[in-house]
């Protein structure tokens, strides 16, 4: 009896494999665990892949989101806007807006988006929820347009100095003494 022992080496092989494996462990972390909501859409606008945050910010769990194209969570008044900035990342590879989104329960969110082309049919965007940003920096410019009447429509004189003691700052009454 005899015997023909055919041994290949697939070191280099296995090696490739691991390396690959632990690439595509990284990648999946990276985006599960971003403090960002990911969103990778094809050209079609089709979601193939969210992220937790993604979820946890529209309200939609994975697997529904997974069934949805970005027209679905797009707030109708400004449709027309977001799908022409869609295009844009489509025709150039890159993208960045601000865009409003109606989550599951029905509330009006403001995403900031910067998008790019990572595949010639997929794209990724990294989304952050501006909403509370944006109410502030309204109440912020409210109150600094209160002031500002008031300082001028007083009758009184103010002057306003900066810490190093340099006026910075009058009002009308102030100029007219």
């Amino acid at each position: 009896m005899h015997y023909i022992c055919l041994i290949k080496d697939i070191t280099e092989r296995k090696r490739y494999e691991y390396a690959l494996l632990e690439s595509k462990l990284k990648y999946h972390s990276y985006i599960a665990n971003a403090p960002y909501g990911i969103f990778i859409v094809n050209s079609e606008g089709y979601y193939k892949e969210v992220n937790n945050f993604a979820c946890k910010m529209t309200g939609y769990s994975e697997s529904e989101l997974l069934n949805m194209n970005i027209k679905d969570i797009l707030n109708p008044k400004y449709k027309h806007k977001a799908l022409n900035n869609f295009k844009t990342l489509i025709k150039n590879g890159r993208m960045n807006s601000i865009s409003e989104c109606i989550t599951k329960k029905g509330k009006k969110i403001q995403l900031s988006i910067d998008a790019v082309r990572i595949h010639e049919n997929q794209y990724v965007a990294f989304c952050q929820n501006i909403t509370e940003n944006l109410k502030t920096v309204k109440l912020l410019k409210e109150s600094e347009e209160k002031f500002r009447n008031l300082m001028e429509q007083s009758p009184m004189a103010i002057q306003i100095m900066n810490p190093d003691g340099k006026i910075s700052q009058v009002n009308t009454s102030f100029m007219n003494l």
